[in-house]
């Protein structure tokens, strides 16, 4: 028996309130993966996990209107970038790791950079 989709708000929800927009995606995509959401219902129920005037804001984008879940979800990366805090530390360890193959193998690594 499938479930439906947890009221927004509820303990254990994902919520964005502007901050970690990776995180939170991620967190909503697997909400919705295990209520078997489908796409139109994750697609309109997005707005509704998020704080008021994002919901509002998400509303009103073409993406969102268009119904291009992809392209939305890049939108909405590259506006809250600056407050994706689980991203960074993603590229953080990225980087780190480069850097280590790269004293480890420096030569075979400029090939790609």
């Amino acid at each position: 028996m499938v479930q439906p989709m947890p009221a927004p708000g509820a303990a254990g929800t994902p919520y964005f309130a502007g901050q970690n927009v990776s995180q939170f995606i991620e967190q909503y995509e697997r909400l919705c993966v295990r209520h078997h959401a489908t796409s139109k219902e994750k697609h309109q129920g997005l707005p509704e996990y998020c704080d008021y005037w994002i919901g509002m804001r998400i509303r009103s984008l073409p993406e969102f209107t268009a119904g291009n879940w992809t392209e939305l979800m890049r939108k909405l990366r590259a506006e809250y970038r600056a407050d994706d805090y689980y991203r960074r530390m993603e590229i953080r360890d990225f980087v780190e790791a480069f850097v280590r193959k790269s004293i480890e193998q420096p030569g075979e690594l400029r090939h790609y950079v």
